[in-house]
């Protein structure tokens, strides 16, 4: 694979993604099914953190 291919290659996977990633995160529907029970799980995910952290150093 020469050097100008994976540039070119690489440039436009790059674009799709930000488009992609533009398009899903500006579409309300897309984003009530999939970021907003995401964000719920990650936010769940650092309170168990804090809490286990928390424990853990006072001992």
């Amino acid at each position: 694979m020469s050097n100008a291919l994976f540039q070119v290659s690489l440039f436009l996977a790059a674009f799709s993604g930000l488009y992609f990633t533009a398009s899903k995160t500006t579409d309300e529907r897309y984003r009530k099914a999939f970021f907003d029970p995401l964000i719920d799980e990650i936010a769940l995910s650092l309170a168990a953190r804090d809490v286990y952290r928390e424990r853990w150093l006072h001992l």
